[in-house]
């Protein structure tokens, strides 16, 4: 079922999806193409402002939030979010390795701490989370994700992700590298049936 609401004096659009079961919703300002957007985003700046503004969560679940804010930035804007990793497919679903790495050696004990930051040697945390919030079109779209994705488990986006045409290509792969050209397209087909 398709259907759209005003939301703050602007229309989100919503589409039921349901071999996956589960509701896209996104803003109208979200799809338009903006040239201010400031594009090029570090992986570990967008997974601080979920940490900071939404909820402390497990390494595999904040790895599949960031994935989908990739592949619907990608799809929606044609252009990568972030300029420091290219997703991958592991046993567990797309994974960043440079997310990976960064957690491996750490004794997360499951959960990343919103009092523990992801913090990168010369990186102002502050600074990049102020450039996050100022960029609406880019806050819309983390918004969107996490309402859409936000209230799954790691296990349950693991399936979802696990599933989805993108990942599957990529396993076939020798580098297992999730093409650009495969999220744009599968994505794409599922904003389009709205």
């Amino acid at each position: 079922m398709n259907n759209y609401k005003l939301i703050n004096n602007r229309e989100q659009y919503t589409t039921y999806i349901p071999y996956l079961n589960i509701d896209i919703s996104f803003n109208e300002t979200t799809v338009e193409k903006n040239e201010n957007i400031k594009l090029g985003y570090s992986i570990f700046d967008v997974a601080n402002w979920f940490l900071l503004y939404k909820e402390k969560m497990t390494h595999e679940k904040l790895q599949k939030i960031c994935y989908y804010s990739e592949a619907w930035h990608l799809t929606l804007y044609g252009e990568k979010l972030f300029n420091d990793t290219k997703f991958k497919a592991s046993e567990s679903g797309p994974v960043s390795p440079e997310l990976y790495n960064f957690f491996k050696n750490e004794d997360f004990k499951g959960f990343v701490k919103v009092n523990n930051l992801i913090n990168i040697k010369d990186r102002d945390i502050e600074e990049k989370l102020s450039e996050i919030n100022n960029d609406i079109n880019l806050v819309d779209l983390l918004e969107s994700v996490w309402v859409t994705y936000g209230d799954k488990g790691p296990l349950a986006l693991e399936a979802l992700s696990c599933n989805e045409l993108p990942y599957k290509n990529a396993n076939t792969r020798k580098n297992k590298t999730i093409s650009e050209k495969d999220i744009k397209d599968y994505y794409i087909g599922i904003y389009r049936r709205k």
